[in-house]
């Protein structure tokens, strides 16, 4: 599926999602799916499979608090930890909300951090894996009037067990 406008994107409702959709995205909501593309999915050393994909949507949020408590849950429901890591300051009128984040798995939270004294080794490489998986949230003023205003970016491409005690520990 890739639809160039929110016009002629696909809705679904919650109960209606693809199943890799409804692990991860929050319940009481209605998504405008522009564009879904499933990705090989990505095996690791002790054989498990992490199911990979690329979603652009829109969500049925208009406002920033409302945004903020949408990544919440989906952080809860995914069983991710995705710090932000681009902040946009809000200038003028054009853009409401806007993050970037990305996994805490990533190299840049190992660069945020610095060289610190770990108390465990193995603990480093479980934190840097390297994840290239991120969402971008973007709530646009000319978008408010539509059914489903918030914009979503996510690119679920983990490269490390989400749900299991050893990736969500630290």
């Amino acid at each position: 599926m890739d639809i160039e406008s929110q016009n002629s994107s696909q809705f679904f409702s919650w109960d209606s999602l693809p199943e890799q959709l409804k692990s991860i995205l929050p319940l009481r909501h209605s998504y405008l799916i522009k564009n879904f593309n499933v990705l090989s999915p990505f095996q690791t050393t002790k054989n498990f499979e992490i199911p990979q994909f690329e979603l652009d949507a829109f969500v049925d949020i208009d406002d920033k608090e409302k945004a903020r408590k949408w990544f919440l849950s989906f952080e809860s429901k995914s069983k991710t930890t995705m710090p932000e890591f681009r902040h946009y300051e809000i200038k003028g009128k054009k853009v409401l909300f806007r993050e970037k984040r990305h996994c805490i798995h990533s190299k840049l939270v190992k660069e945020k951090q610095g060289n610190r004294e770990l108390k465990r080794l193995q603990s480093s490489q479980l934190q840097n894996t390297n994840c290239a998986a991120t969402i971008h949230l973007r709530l646009k003023f000319c978008n408010i009037e539509l059914s489903h205003p918030l914009e979503v970016n996510l690119r679920f491409t983990h490269n490390h067990v989400v749900n299991s005690a050893e990736s969500l520990s630290f």
